[in-house]
């Protein structure tokens, strides 16, 4: 088959086009310890590399993913009061003022072949060490200053529940999808999922979710002058826990100071907010 010259530059346009997604798609073969060592010689600190999930770890290792900074918060996620101290006669540690961490960080990724930009990763990483009561569907958003825009298709979120079985065992899963449920050009991005009261593990048996950790994370993409001087942006993100049947839709303010918010928020337990900020330099890398 010979291809004419309009075919041909057609191919070459798409396989352009194709470049800074073509990591998505791929598959990496190194174990968690290989993806590990990669971080740390990237700058990644022990304490960062140690709540990323394995997804997280394989997206930054195919996009050449280089630490910058990061911010941890705690705060309370109570459920109104609600108590559960046992989980299948399991003694589960009980309630605590702190029961809800969240991190909110940046990585700039160098797999990237448009000049005049820069390319960052954006993650909110939470775990709430408590059972949930009302097990529905929870929100999680990221707000961000100076009109980022997102990378098309590099959205995505995961979910992993911790729980024990019948036999005092515990287990958990993993779950990981590409998307988001709300975006806000310029300003921000939030996610949904349904929180489970219980699983089936790998092995087949049956869990009780006693804990619950997750991440919501995207690209973001800003053109620079080239001048090679630096400059700051800030985020901010924020988990909202739904107790009631009327659910909300986000909304993300990126003036001043960034926040993230929910209607409907009577029906919703949120956290604290987890601020961040971040320096990026106006050149190609």
């Amino acid at each position: 088959m010979k291809w004419r010259p309009v075919a041909l530059l057609l191919l070459c346009a798409l396989i352009l086009v194709a470049v800074p997604f073509m990591a998505q798609a791929s598959q990496v073969n190194l174990s968690e310890n290989d993806l590990d060592e990669y971080l740390r010689e990237n700058g990644f600190p022990e304490d960062y590399i140690s709540i990323l999930h394995l997804e997280q770890k394989k997206y930054f290792y195919e996009n050449q993913g280089e630490f910058v900074s990061y911010e941890t918060t705690t705060s309370y996620l109570g459920e109104d009061g609600y108590s559960q101290e046992t989980v299948n006669g399991k003694n589960i540690s009980p309630m605590t003022m702190d029961n809800f961490t969240a991190t909110l960080g940046t990585v700039q990724l160098h797999y990237y072949n448009k000049t005049g930009f820069v390319r960052y990763a954006i993650a909110y990483n939470w775990t709430w060490n408590q059972r949930a009561n009302f097990n529905l569907t929870d929100k999680f958003g990221i707000a961000w200053t100076d009109d980022w825009d997102i990378l098309p298709e590099t959205a995505q979120y995961g979910y992993t529940p911790y729980g024990v079985n019948s036999n005092g065992q515990n287990g958990w899963r993993s779950f990981s999808w590409y998307g988001q449920d709300e975006y806000s050009p310029g300003n921000g991005i939030g996610w949904a999922y349904d929180i489970l009261h219980d699983f089936t593990g790998t092995d087949g048996k049956y869990y009780e979710t006693y804990k619950h950790t997750g991440y919501g994370m995207v690209d973001i993409i800003h053109e620079h002058n080239g001048s090679g001087s630096e400059k700051s942006s800030s985020a901010s993100a924020k988990y909202f826990h739904k107790q009631f049947a009327i659910g909300g839709t986000l909304s993300f303010n990126s003036s001043g100071k960034p926040s993230v918010s929910i209607s409907n928020a009577i029906n919703y337990d949120a956290t604290s907010a987890t601020a961040h900020q971040w320096f990026w330099k106006q050149k190609d890398y």
